[in-house]
């Protein structure tokens, strides 16, 4: 009978129990549901986000919100289970201790409450297994719903970090592109890149129909970097450069023209320098008696003033010959002072006629860019010599363009010889010092300085000033064509320390005329 009544009382405790889970499964069983409710109204907001606002839009909220339901259904199932757990364990704790408490008066063991309390326990997670049918059927779609959201959340995930990694694909094929560019915007500027790749950016120039007269005045190219070389001024005072024997013949510039005609003016004739307007304003508009080429092939055994044609004086000697300059100087042709200037293109073999004592030679000349000047020489070339007609200005510049011409004539230097910065300083040292200087690009300026420094100021007279206007202005409106891509880069090769001369030469042109000299001559 004993035994009876505990077997009938742990069946009672037992049913309780499990009656307490079942009630914690039906509780389980609605929050599952209500997962599975929430899960398909984000679902339906979202398909309506992405009929009403686009798949951008739909993709960021569908992304976010996706993120914070699967956040509430972990924690909600984690906190359910453990609710569950804790529940079920302080059921089976509180009707344990008021099992005890009761079965206290009738004396049972606590051992055997305890056993009686887990088979309970058992008992009833058996009858939640056998029976929760909804329970289990709500879980599992929880649990397919979650997987569903999983699987739907990753797709925006991946396209956000496709678009991000295009974005920066796209971003470093822009910077590369850039530093190309930049690369080869440097290396055309300082022509050394190839020529082949200079010529797809630079078009030929134009063609014959701009060739210039001989004293063509185009447009100086100035200091377009193109054309121009990076220099610096050197100081060549500090250099105590020695000037070549018969180079001090010719009196420094800065010493005034003497009244009594003892000096000569030299003018050094370039090569297609824009010099033959020069003479001509010089000759038929001032009137002065020239020593020039006018006088080759006169053999007469005394000086004598002749005139052109043309209404030019000049005297019966050849200035463009060393036999010429020999025979003036048997004749004594500075001393007997019937030339007003001089013109020719042998200036260091010119300074051999200035050796008597008290007279000198006034060195002064117009310069030219060198790549106009080398254009000019070779539209010349072709005009001249119908063979020509074909070549073109790269093969002109390695078979028949002068390697910086200037530089050689002035330092003395012969056309084989290899040029050096001393030869370069020495040409400017000879500049620097005995030149009065003048610029195709500032021609009229120019003129006016050579009227004020030799003394010709007084001769301008209303008639003269047309007559320089008439002839100045063909060579006005001529212009030469230059070279671009390979053409260019092949002319800048020969004329590289012509080009540094060149711009020396522009310094001292400002410093010549600075400080109002130009009106004081």
């Amino acid at each position: 009978m004993g035994r009876s009544k505990k077997t009938q009382d742990d069946v009672n405790n037992a049913y309780d129990t499990t009656d307490d889970d079942w009630t914690l499964d039906d509780d389980d069983s609605q929050i599952t549901e209500s997962r599975v409710a929430l899960s398909n109204s984000i679902q339906q907001h979202a398909l309506n986000l992405r009929e009403a606002d686009g798949a951008e839009q739909f993709e960021d909220e569908f992304s976010n919100r996706q993120g914070s339901v699967q956040g509430v259904i972990d924690r909600d199932g984690s906190d359910s289970r453990l609710g569950s757990h804790r529940s079920g364990m302080s059921s089976q704790g509180t009707r344990s201790m008021t099992s005890s408490h009761h079965s206290s008066s009738r004396g049972p063991s606590l051992s055997s409450r305890m056993k009686s309390s887990r088979s309970s326990l058992k008992s009833s997670t058996r009858y939640s297994k056998d029976n929760d049918e909804a329970s289990m059927g709500a879980t599992t779609v929880s649990t397919r719903s979650r997987v569903s959201f999983s699987s739907t959340a990753k797709a925006p995930l991946v396209h956000s970090k496709q678009t991000k990694t295009g974005t920066r694909i796209r971003a470093l094929i822009c910077c590369g592109c850039l530093a190309v560019s930049i690369v080869l915007a440097f290396v055309i500027g300082h022509h050394s890149i190839g020529g082949w790749f200079a010529n797809v950016f630079m078009q030929s120039a134009h063609g014959d129909e701009d060739l210039p007269g001989e004293g063509g005045l185009p447009g100086s190219i100035g200091s377009h970097p193109q054309y121009n070389e990076t220099f610096d001024i050197p100081d060549l005072a500090s250099m105590n450069i020695m000037l070549p024997e018969g180079i001090d013949n010719f009196a420094d510039w800065r010493i005034r023209f003497p009244a009594n005609r003892t000096d000569l003016p030299v003018f050094w004739m370039i090569p297609k320098g824009g010099i033959s307007v020069v003479q001509r304003i010089l000759g038929q508009c001032f009137g002065l008696v020239e020593f020039s080429k006018e006088g080759a092939g006169s053999e007469e055994k005394t000086l004598q003033i002749l005139e052109s044609p043309l209404g030019t004086r000049y005297v019966n000697m050849d200035s463009y010959t060393v036999a010429g300059l020999q025979r003036a100087i048997e004749l004594k042709v500075v001393e007997s002072s019937l030339a007003d200037v001089m013109f020719t293109p042998l200036l260091l073999q010119s300074t051999s006629l200035f050796t008597t004592p008290g007279y000198h030679g006034r060195f002064f000349a117009v310069f030219r860019h060198p790549i106009e000047r080398a254009m000019g020489m070779y539209y010349a070339a072709k005009k001249q010599d119908p063979s020509l007609q074909d070549m073109s200005i790269i093969d002109f510049a390695a078979r028949r363009l002068p390697n910086n011409e200037l530089v050689r004539i002035l330092a003395n230097k012969s056309p084989d010889a290899t040029l050096n910065d001393d030869d370069l300083h020495l040409a400017m040292e000879i500049i620097r010092r005995k030149c009065v200087i003048g610029l195709v690009s500032q021609m009229e300026k120019s003129l006016f300085r050579f009227y004020g420094v030799f003394g010709w100021h007084s001769k301008v007279a209303d008639g003269v000033t047309q007559c320089q206007k008439d002839l100045l202005k063909p060579a006005e409106d001529s212009h030469v064509a230059l070279p671009q891509g390979e053409a260019l880069l092949a002319m800048l090769n020969q004329n590289r320390m012509d080009i540094k001369l060149y711009q020396y030469i522009e310094h001292m042109f400002e410093i010549q005329g600075g400080n109002g000299r130009d009106s004081e001559w």
